[in-house]
């Protein structure tokens, strides 16, 4: 993904959401938001989906960002162990 592509992207998902997404540096995922008064933490992938993850506390979405591969971060400390709400942006 282009990184013009990348920002409307997120400028489009911040809109949505009313939340300020960040970029990342990652094979599939694209940036993330965190609601730290929701616990929310939302991850924007290139195929157009975001997933919302539920009751995540503040330092696992801290440690989110500073984890160097994001993929391996979400498939080991996020995904199956929070409830979360996928989308697909057409």
């Amino acid at each position: 993904m282009e990184v013009k592509e990348k920002e409307e992207y997120l400028k489009t998902l911040e809109e949505l959401m009313e939340l300020k997404f960040l970029p990342v540096e990652s094979s599939n995922a694209v940036g993330y938001a965190y609601n730290s008064k929701k616990q929310q933490l939302v991850i924007a992938f290139k195929n157009n989906r975001v997933y919302q993850y539920k009751r995540v506390p503040h330092e696992v979405a801290d440690a989110f960002a500073m984890a160097e591969s994001k993929g391996k971060f979400i498939n080991q400390e996020i995904r199956g162990k929070y409830d979360y709400q996928g989308y697909v942006l057409e």
